[in-house]
């Protein structure tokens, strides 16, 4: 996301009429660390996974630290100009620290923001804060970051190494976020994490055509054209590779 577009939302809060509003947003700053732009600047951890720039680098326990910090923040703003960075940057946190802590922890604390899964083994987040930022301020210049955090959120439940489930569960999401965010600059790295699982995913089936205890040849044809019917109307930067990869399979499918 530009720089200037963050900027443009904290100064916001500098223009502010009313100073009974003023006073309010004094007080959110000096309540917890201050939250700027730059600390929701997107970084990639060791596993893939976006964290904001502020809070790449925090062990576990410092993270869950940062987290009760910024969570009352989140919890008590109301300025879009605190409000929307915290939303974003606690919601980071979550998609990095859980699964986690089997006995609840912090987690148990949150049920409108975890749901416990015995197949993971701890609570997994449900992207509550970036929903209730995309459902209060549709129009943040971060919520393109929200749309692309909540591709990395576990939904729970096992494939048992069914391959169309594996696709469903890794590609759906991720899918729709090209059809509607297109021109993202995310829709780069969201493309190439499709491409990728999807030949993954494919990869140990010799023969497309035929059905196996795994594998079914129908499901997979009908999610083939779901992303295909995408690829067809990407953007020329972002088609070929898609396009490409998807011929490639097709023709696995009618090869004899």
């Amino acid at each position: 996301m530009p720089g200037y577009a963050r900027a443009a939302i904290l100064a916001s809060a500098v223009f502010c009429a009313c100073d009974t509003a003023r006073e309010r947003s004094a007080q959110e700053r000096s309540a917890a660390p201050p939250l700027s732009a730059s600390d929701v600047e997107l970084r990639t951890n060791a596993d893939g996974r976006p964290i904001a720039a502020a809070d790449a680098g925090l062990d576990s326990t410092a993270a869950v630290a940062r987290l009760v910090e910024v969570q009352a923040i989140a919890d008590t703003a109301t300025a879009e100009s605190v409000l929307a960075l915290a939303l974003l940057r606690a919601g980071l946190l979550k998609v990095q620290l859980y699964p986690a802590d089997y006995f609840g922890g912090e987690a148990a604390k949150r049920p409108q923001d975890f749901f416990h899964d015995e197949i993971a083994g701890g609570w997994l987040y449900n992207g509550a804060d970036f929903d209730t930022l995309l459902v209060r301020f549709p129009m943040s210049p971060l919520a393109d970051d929200a749309r692309y955090a909540k591709l990395f959120l576990i939904p729970g439940g096992e494939c048992e190494g069914r391959v169309d489930c594996i696709i469903g569960y890794g590609l759906h999401r991720p899918i729709e976020f090209l059809r509607t965010d297109a021109n993202s600059p995310h829709a780069p790295a969201v493309l190439a994490t499709i491409n990728r699982e999807l030949r993954r995913a494919l990869a140990d089936v010799p023969d497309l055509r035929t059905a196996t205890e795994s594998y079914d040849p129908i499901a997979v044809r009908g999610q083939l054209a779901s992303y295909d019917s995408v690829a067809r109307r990407l953007p020329l930067r972002l088609r070929d590779s898609a396009t490409a990869l998807l011929d490639s399979i097709w023709a696995r499918f009618t090869d004899r």
